[in-house]
């Protein structure tokens, strides 16, 4: 059996939260943990690396690690895994996948309540059975019973799939379909070409002037368990990870329709089918054809045009990117030939949000990685700049003396590291919890010995509307205070966006030159490409940053752009496709201190 690394890392995350369960040490959970994190996010294929003996070279699998896994493949199990989960039951695994219930908590639900399902979990919460249970209390009953309800929602919800996960299923789909001249382009479609950070199923449209013989591919490939559909221009395929692939055929003459219609989107569709009949054209995923006098097809002669480019040019309309067609103003703008040339990933110059493994005994987690390495790294991606953006010192454990002189330490060390190295400059930022009570989490005297400052909400989503604009505002009028970090608070499928005011965030910010950024972790594309339109017109400026906790991750910034593309976003619009000083003088200009 060929196991993905979405199925791998299930593995992994169960087995660190057997060893979290047993009173293991931290260090083997952690390990376990991470490997589990790169499982899911590593581009290439984990078992396809065991075959090829290569499996310590997937980044956080080491050689312990890497023989349990060669084991699990080569067996169907593992001596070692069975040892470690064969005492927990599998409802403990379900319910540590509910936001706000920990490993610990689940086994003590289930060993003291006899908890086999989650609604006995809701049972013994209407029977105030969880409050009495030692450790836990009301408190803690009503947050296992709202956490419970509200994940069970999402599940009933047609969720779908982040888009770098489907990045991967597409990478691994069409690396394994053979080299062959029978398939002369195959290209996804849908909302993966149009970078919509979520996908359901997979489209793709294919090139060809053999469709029978397309379908052979598909027979023996390993990612597909069967055929479920064949028609002349379409076959639907059933990945193994339960998704749908439609694959659509076309040959070289009807090509570029077929990709501009499975492209999207609907409402776009609507607006070019009526600008095309307006010219006298019937528009389908089959080709351009003529219109008779009477608005019917006078003809069955396709009009010939070789690319997409060259279909909107018939249409006499500017070319719109994949990712602008959304059935808004854009087709009346491409009239008027005022689509915006919208950034791209070469434009970028730098990441400002990055965490490092110095130990500044933070309030959240660390990176992984030494502030030299991920210097490496982002010169290695064409960078001119990149931010050490580490959370701040718990104050909850240090005073503000033990504050200071922790920032101080950091910022020698990252002084010292600009002095051996010259290929490119690291910026000594921060990232500063934005507190329940409106104040920031690092006082005046500490804030001096900081460059660029990134303030954000880690806590206290679920406060009011009121209260989550208070805390924002005092934020972005801080003079300190240069970026506000994943502005809206959402986890895609996880959690919702916090409520507020946005149109006046956005005038605040722009009075203050206060920037937001673009956070291209795929969980979170935070601010969302809809609020970064509206942004943009009220000539707020931002800022894509990976919030990356290992250097795997910064390739994470590829769906950041997407989210400004998807934004109408230009280079004026993102300071990190700009230079540092000019960054700096666009600060000072709005009276930031830096």
């Amino acid at each position: 059996m060929r196991y993905s690394n979405s199925e791998i890392s299930e593995i992994l995350k169960k087995v660190a939260l057997a060893l979290e369960i047993k009173g293991e040490q931290f260090f083997r959970i952690r390990a376990y943990k991470d490997a589990a994190q790169n499982s899911d996010h590593f581009s290439g294929s984990i078992y396809g690396y065991w075959q090829e003996g290569k499996l310590e070279e997937v980044p956080g699998i080491g050689t312990s690690i890497a023989q349990h896994l060669a084991e699990y493949f080569d067996k169907g199990k593992s001596k070692h895994f069975d040892s470690l989960m064969k005492d927990i039951p599998d409802v403990v695994f379900e319910l540590d996948n509910v936001p706000g219930i920990g490993a610990k908590t689940a086994m003590k639900l289930v060993e003291e309540l006899n908890i086999s399902s989650f609604n006995d979990v809701l049972d013994a919460a209407k029977l105030g059975k969880i409050a009495v249970v030692e450790g836990l209390g009301k408190k803690s009953q009503e947050k296992i019973k709202y956490s419970v309800e509200g994940y069970l929602a999402k599940q009933e919800k047609d969720e779908r799939m982040l888009l770098y996960k489907a990045d991967i299923i597409i990478e691994s789909f069409l690396a394994a379909i053979p080299k062959n001249t029978v398939i002369t382009k195959i290209i996804p479609v849908g909302s993966v070409r149009r970078r919509v950070p979520t996908v359901g199923d997979f489209d793709f449209a294919i090139e060809t002037d053999n469709p029978t013989e397309v379908e052979k591919l598909f027979e023996n490939h390993p990612d597909i368990v069967s055929i479920s559909s064949k028609g002349e221009f379409k076959i639907t395929l059933n990945h193994r990870e339960g998704y749908r692939i439609d694959i659509l055929m076309e040959t070289a003459s009807s090509f570029p329709s077929l990709l501009q219609h499975f492209t999207g989107s609907k409402a776009h569709n609507v607006l070019l089918r009526k600008k095309a009949n307006n010219m006298g054209y019937s528009l389908s995923e089959h080709g351009i054809k003529l219109l008779s006098s009477e608005g019917k097809e006078g003809s069955d002669q396709i009009v010939l045009v070789g690319s997409e480019e060259e279909l909107y040019e018939l249409l006499k309309l500017q070319y719109i990117p994949p990712e602008l067609r959304e059935g808004t103003d854009e087709i009346e703008l491409a009239e008027k030939g005022q689509i915006p040339g919208i950034i791209s990933l070469s434009d970028v110059r730098g990441d400002l949000h990055v965490h490092s493994n110095f130990d500044v005994e933070p309030s959240h987690d660390l990176g992984e990685n030494t502030v030299e390495d991920i210097a490496h790294k982002a010169h290695a991606r064409g960078y001119s700049y990149i931010g050490i953006a580490d959370h701040n010192p718990a104050i909850g454990t240090h005073t503000e003396d033990e504050v200071l002189a922790i920032i101080k330490k950091r910022k020698d060390h990252i002084e010292h590291i600009n002095t051996i190295i010259d290929y490119i400059e690291v910026i000594n930022c921060m990232e500063v919890d934005i507190l329940a009570d409106k104040s920031i989490a690092v006082s005046g005297s500490s804030l001096e010995h900081l460059t660029f400052v990134i303030a954000g909400i880690h806590s206290g989503h679920n406060q009011k509307k009121e209260q989550i604009m208070e805390r924002l505002k005092m934020a972005i009028i801080h003079p300190h205070v240069h970026m506000i970090s994943h502005p809206t608070g959402r986890l895609i499928n996880e959690r919702e966006s916090y409520e507020a005011d946005w149109d006046e965030i956005f005038e605040l910010c722009q009075k203050h030159h206060t920037i937001l950024e673009i956070n291209s972790a795929p969980q979170r594309l935070d601010l969302p490409d809809f609020l970064v339109k509206q942004a943009k017109e009220h000539n707020v400026k931002f800022c894509i940053d990976t919030d990356s906790h290992a250097v795997e991750t910064l390739t994470f910034m590829r769906y950041g752009v997407d989210v400004a593309r998807r934004g109408w976003c230009t280079l004026e619009d993102i300071v990190n496709t700009w230079s540092w000083e000019k960054i700096v003088d666009y600060l000072r200009e709005g009276g930031k201190k830096i």
